[in-house]
């Protein structure tokens, strides 16, 4: 009795232990399942992504360049539209030349992304002739942006520097690079008239507003954030702060150090 006692309680946890590690496989199944299904639709969404960059960006432009070129052909004075056609042929250059960097594996990392943004902003600025202060972090993490995150995060910081230009008045503007275990963000300062209160959060039709909730949106879609102070006649400062990853490291290491260039 007490034998097949003991062999029924045996068989019991046996099952129970293969019933276990059944349902554990299960679940890793359906964890990898669901990992390689967001895998799957992100690439779907950066495939549309690059689509509508291809058709807004560089379709527009060709169809532009088409039209000036036939203007050109009947034209008795064709040097104003050939100017105007080598002026959109360069936009093309530049606009494919940002959507292969967007889509670049090697352009993730934090680095590369801190390089591309102070180019963009030194050669903007001097054209703008805009004194830039750029403060980079002096150590710069293995920090990676994700593609998405990354594409929104720069144009929502070219349309910041475009709001500068148009709109602030500012002939100075400061660009800090933060970093933290979970977050990278960047401060763009200017010293210019600021931006009407009523703006910040405003839904009309002023370009600055619409400008400012494209900002919003684009980086709320991707899980960051933007931020606004802004003051009459003392400036504005918008701080754009996105998700990162970070491999395991010290959390003390992930920091803003100091570090100046002047431009």
């Amino acid at each position: 009795m007490i034998i097949a006692l003991s062999l029924a309680v045996v068989s019991t946890l046996i099952g129970s232990v293969g019933w276990f590690n059944s349902k554990r496989r299960a679940m890793r199944l359906q964890q990898e399942h669901t990992v390689v299904t967001k895998q799957k639709s992100a690439l779907e969404e950066e495939r549309k992504r690059i689509a509508r960059d291809l058709h807004d960006d560089l379709g527009s432009t060709l169809s532009e360049i088409s039209m000036l070129c036939s203007i050109a052909q009947s034209s008795k004075n064709p040097s104003a539209e050939l100017g105007k056609i080598e002026s959109r042929a360069l936009r093309s250059v530049e606009a494919l030349e940002e959507i292969v960097w967007s889509i670049d594996p090697k352009a993730d990392s934090v680095h590369s992304f801190v390089g591309h943004t102070s180019q963009f902003a030194e050669e903007f600025l001097y054209s703008a002739r805009i004194r830039l202060e750029l403060i980079k972090p002096s150590v710069v993490m293995d920090g990676t942006l994700q593609a998405g995150v990354r594409h929104n995060l720069f144009l929502a910081f070219k349309e910041t520097l475009n709001n500068v230009h148009k709109h602030s008045k500012a002939d100075q503007v400061q660009l800090r690079f933060d970093l933290t275990p979970e977050h990278f963000s960047l401060h763009v300062s200017d010293n210019g008239q600021g931006i009407c209160p009523s703006l910040v959060n405003a839904d009309t039709g002023n370009s600055q507003s619409h400008g400012l909730r494209n900002m919003r949106a684009r980086l709320e879609s991707v899980g960051g954030l933007v931020c606004i102070d802004s003051q009459p006649n003392r400036g504005t400062t918008i701080c754009l702060q996105v998700p990162i990853q970070l491999p395991d490291s010290d959390p003390a290491e992930a920091r803003q150090l100091g570090g100046k260039l002047m431009a």
